[in-house]
């Protein structure tokens, strides 16, 4: 999934086009900093579990890989060097805190669209309407820049340690 918009999507057609599901949700509650939505589908006489995940939520998730991989196993289950939960526990906080921030545009988008389409094209937008549109516009931007840094950040670290010996 590209991002967290996506992602709720993605769970509302799986969750309609399966009977009988499980919903495991890690965003709010995660797992040592693992966040993902699971959906637990019964196929048949199997249990299937589907993971789905946002590209941020899954380079954090590799990141928490080569951490354990690297540096120490004990790291995905919440143990080992502090300093290395805590980078763990910093960067997963800034996946959330970018799709809290793409989820806050997208509603606001949505209300101002809402509040736009109830003017009809006779009337002229009040010059604060376009200045709020304006900001809006500016925030959506800034807020995919800022998506972008972190996604680059964790793919360098991501790089860094598949290339790096084990310590």
């Amino acid at each position: 999934m590209a991002d967290i918009t996506s992602q709720e999507r993605v769970i509302s057609a799986l969750q309609k086009l399966f009977d009988n599901t499980t919903a495991v949700d890690r965003r709010d509650k995660p797992s040592h900093g693992y966040r993902a939505f699971h959906l637990i589908v019964k196929y048949g006489d199997r249990l299937v579990e589907i993971q789905i995940r946002t590209s941020l939520q899954h380079l954090w998730a590799e990141l928490s890989e080569k951490l354990s991989d690297k540096i120490d196993p004990a790291l995905k289950y919440g143990g080992g060097n502090p300093s290395f939960l805590k980078l763990l526990a910093s960067t997963s906080e800034l996946v959330t805190d970018q799709e809290l921030n793409e989820l806050r545009m997208v509603n606001l988008q949505a209300h101002l669209q809402t509040r736009l389409s109830q003017y009809t094209t006779q009337r002229a937008l009040s010059e604060e309407i376009q200045q709020l549109l304006s900001e809006v516009n500016q925030q959506v931007e800034e807020n995919e820049s800022s998506g972008r840094k972190v996604f680059e950040s964790l793919r360098r670290a991501i790089n860094l340690l598949q290339t790096s010996r084990k310590q």
